[in-house]
């Protein structure tokens, strides 16, 4: 009997140790695919890619840290000449001005310009969501840009009320744009503040989230395209196995808090929100350009200082690649002693 008894709990305890490993592996497993995940929106960092660089360029990057003083995070990212938008820019005790900026800048490199006759199909300009006067307001800059000669220093901000009257060569545009301005009763030169809801941090906040939602799965340069073996490893991560599936967060939800919680965040904390998500649409169409490196390409490479912009991206998506395929590989490894615990 007592023999038993020390069987049924050596068993029990057997039991109880291999639901452990199998909790402690499906952690791995979450954790390692994590890692793959936020490759494709983050730069990753010097320490993980070391390992696959060859020791002459390791020597290189070690001695270029001595002198710029860059961190194992933004080492990369420096030699990359890639900078991290809102990184430079500092939050005022309202963040009013942060948030205008930012708006100022996603209209100018984000919000899509219409055809002139979808323009055209739009009765009054003023009686519109801002989402919307948003996309007006793109279509008229792009008309002027091509008609006036606009100085450089000027791209980077909103075109003058007074610039787009003289920029438009479209006679139905100008009547529409004439109607604006007698509607709103504001100063001339504010009304373009006016119109664009400068001021309405909310408006802004919720035009924004909305060409956010609209874009998601773009690119910043327009290009709807997502490379095959994106997909592969997506549909590979994700559907690893149905019984252990892992619960992957994609970029809006890693980022994002849930809906409840969004209509209560300070505007600091959206301001770093939008930055994480306008960083990680930028890596991704970095890397939706990159074209890997081959072996020999790698080993000819006498200087990765030397290299311009194009080809330092190639080597970084080489180095990349192997770094990505390691980790692949200890999710399958993983997932393989998975299986063995469950049956």
């Amino acid at each position: 009997m007592r023999r038993k008894k020390e069987r049924s709990f050596t068993v029990m305890q057997s039991e109880r140790d291999c639901r452990a490993r199998l909790r402690e592996s499906e952690r791995e497993i979450e954790k390692i695919s994590a890692q793959i995940k936020r490759t494709t929106y983050q730069v990753v960092n010097f320490s993980a890619l070391k390992p696959f660089m060859n020791g002459k360029h390791v020597k290189e990057f070690e001695l270029m840290n001595k002198e710029q003083g860059d961190d194992d995070s933004t080492l990369l990212q420096t030699w990359l000449l890639y900078q991290p938008f809102g990184n430079q820019m500092h939050l005022d005790s309202d963040a009013r001005t942060p948030i205008t900026q930012r708006w100022i800048q996603f209209i100018l490199d984000e919000v899509r310009p219409m055809t002139m006759s979808e323009l055209n199909e739009i009765d009054d300009f003023g009686n519109k969501d801002l989402y919307k006067r948003a996309e007006i307001y793109k279509t008229m800059h792009m008309e002027c840009i091509n008609t006036l000669k606009i100085k450089p220093e000027e791209l980077s901000r909103l075109l003058t009320l007074k610039k787009l009257e003289n920029g438009l060569s479209d006679p139905v545009t100008q009547i529409k744009l004439k109607s604006l301005i007698g509607n709103i009763k504001s100063p001339k030169e504010n009304i373009l503040d006016v119109w664009l809801c400068m001021n309405n941090l909310n408006k802004i906040t919720e035009a924004i989230e909305y060409f956010q939602g609209q874009y998601a799965s773009e690119t910043i340069d327009g290009s709807d395209e997502i490379k095959d073996d994106d997909l592969e490893e997506d549909r590979m991560l994700d559907d690893i196995d149905d019984d252990f599936h892992v619960h992957y967060k994609n970029i809006n939800l890693e980022i994002d808090k849930d809906k409840e919680e969004q209509t209560n965040v300070s505007n600091e904390e959206w301001i770093h929100v939008f930055d994480q998500k306008k960083n990680a649409r930028r890596v991704r169409a970095l890397l939706n350009k990159a074209r890997p490196m081959s072996e020999d390409g790698v080993n000819n490479v006498k200087s990765i200082q030397s290299l311009d912009k194009d080809k330092r991206l190639d080597l970084y998506a080489y180095w990349l690649q192997k770094h990505r395929g390691a980790l692949k590989n200890e999710v399958c490894k993983k997932f393989v002693i998975l299986k063995l615990f469950k049956f």
